[in-house]
């Protein structure tokens, strides 16, 4: 790469060490739980996709693996296109689809009446969760307050302890109240993805809210 690619940042003299976990301030901790709202339910397929494929839908080991690859290619699918996609919407606009997406994806998902209609389920989920932590790195990335280094390691912080809490979650209403009611308890979180769709722009006029122009 060219050298002027990169850029050695001195720290201020005087600024003291690093704390040890960068965590959310208040510019970027609606970005943050709109990025967590829909990885809730990332994680919940990423770990108990295939055995709701196996014990609920009855799917072969073969049909069960196939329904979790459909997952994770929609998923890689929607992040190689995504610059396509923010290049003729609105990053609020693509949030509020993806959420869309990830919600009728999940609905379908818990009711689907055979293995088929599963995969098409999962399929939805993959592009619906593609593109939302990509679109919450950029905006905090640009979002005033602390430093882009700040504001990217709170939204990794927020992001990868979703990702480890919802797993055992997931099994432990599963146990409780049967899998398809575990997995439809992520809805709520991916419908606050969609309503806090606003915090996807570099500066929100208000938490949560979008502007008239991009709400139209």
């Amino acid at each position: 790469m060219p050298p002027e690619t990169y850029r050695t940042v001195e720290r201020p003299t005087g600024q003291g060490r690093a704390p040890l976990f960068a965590l959310p301030d208040r510019s970027v901790a609606g970005a943050c739980a709109m990025a967590v709202g829909i990885t809730l339910a990332e994680g919940a397929i990423y770990d108990w996709g295939t055995l709701y494929m196996r014990e609920v839908m009855a799917a072969s080991p073969f049909m069960a693996g196939a329904g979790y690859a459909i997952f994770a290619l929609s998923m890689a699918a929607g992040r190689f296109g995504g610059d396509i996609v923010r290049a003729r919407f609105t990053a609020p606009a693509i949030v509020r689809g993806c959420a869309f997406a990830t919600g009728v994806g999940l609905v379908l998902l818990v009711n689907a009446p055979s293995v088929a209609v599963a995969c098409l389920a999962l399929a939805l989920m993959g592009g619906g969760v593609s593109l939302v932590f990509p679109i919450a790195v950029t905006a905090v990335a640009a979002r005033s307050g602390s430093s882009a280094a700040a504001n990217l390691a709170g939204l990794t912080l927020a992001v990868m302890t979703s990702l480890l809490i919802a797993p055992p979650a997931i099994g432990f209403l599963g146990h409780s109240f049967g899998l398809a009611a575990a997995l439809l308890s992520t809805l709520p979180f991916v419908i606050l993805t969609g309503l806090l769709a606003g915090q996807a722009r570099a500066e929100p006029d208000a938490p949560g809210l979008s502007s008239t122009a991009e709400r139209a």
